[in-house]
């Protein structure tokens, strides 16, 4: 268990290109690009495996911010593989053990490390199955532009699109000393599309739940944790991911 959480810290770590210190699910409660039921909401999803995509036109909104935070609540046990070359979208590639998380830097173009265009994203998005799921980010800011660019651009089916548990779009506002960034869309794979769960309203920065229902025991369960978390000002990402890593038994049980 130490190896496996000592080999997504590093490729969590490799995701920050900007050098500074990797924010945790609370750092975003507190910051307000989301609000606690957004995040539990998330959390619990991520906890049980969830693939997650998140999305915004804009350079620096913050999508690889949030879905890092996001990957601190992935399954104890579950190994992030980043997609450092086309090799490891090979099924049959040893590298691959269950469950994992296949980790893209970007969906774009360009020669970068961790960045996959072309036929390879049809690939990557072939490869979730049970036991195998994938996260990564890129510009869009609605939904319909995501669906034009994997599907009407690179040629993704919609089914294996519809394979992805959480669409996450991010939204900037304000000036550059008091930029604000929301997650101000979150999406939801039900068996025959993506509903939307969650909106923010720019107006009374709040966020809007679209959806009824969505509030089960465990997602209580995990808005009581983050509550706690809260509270006790945890918020460095990996005391973040200890603390997860002592709740999660207690999420689990029937």
């Amino acid at each position: 268990m130490d190896r496996i959480e000592e080999n997504n810290w590093r490729q969590i770590e490799d995701l920050n290109q900007r050098g500074m210190q990797m924010l945790s699910v609370i750092d975003l409660i507190l910051a307000g690009t989301v609000d606690i039921n957004v995040a539990a909401f998330v959390c619990e999803k991520m906890s049980r495996g969830s693939s997650i995509l998140t999305a915004a036109k804009p350079g620096g909104a913050g999508k690889t911010t949030v879905m890092a935070a996001f990957l601190g609540f992935i399954p104890p046990g579950t190994s992030i593989i980043t997609v450092s070359n086309p090799s490891i979208l090979n099924p049959n590639n040893p590298c691959h053990v269950a469950p994992e998380y296949l980790l893209v830097h970007e969906i774009g173009s360009g020669y970068y490390y961790g960045y996959i265009w072309g036929e390879d994203v049809k690939r990557y998005f072939s490869l979730i199955k049970p036991g195998r799921s994938i996260a990564s980010n890129l510009h869009c800011d609605t939904i319909e532009e995501l669906i034009a660019v994997l599907n009407g651009q690179l040629a993704v089916p919609l089914e294996l699109i519809q394979k992805v548990d959480l669409l996450l779009f991010i939204s900037i506002s304000g000036s550059f000393m008091k930029m604000k960034r929301r997650v101000s869309r979150v999406y939801e794979s039900t068996s025959v599309n993506h509903r939307l769960v969650f909106s923010h309203n720019p107006k009374n920065d709040n966020f809007e739940c679209n959806e009824n229902n969505i509030f089960s025991d465990k997602v209580k369960q995990m808005r009581a944790f983050l509550e706690q978390l809260v509270q006790q000002r945890e918020f460095e990402y990996r005391a973040v991911r200890r603390r997860f890593l002592e709740f999660y038994p207690n999420l689990i049980k029937p």
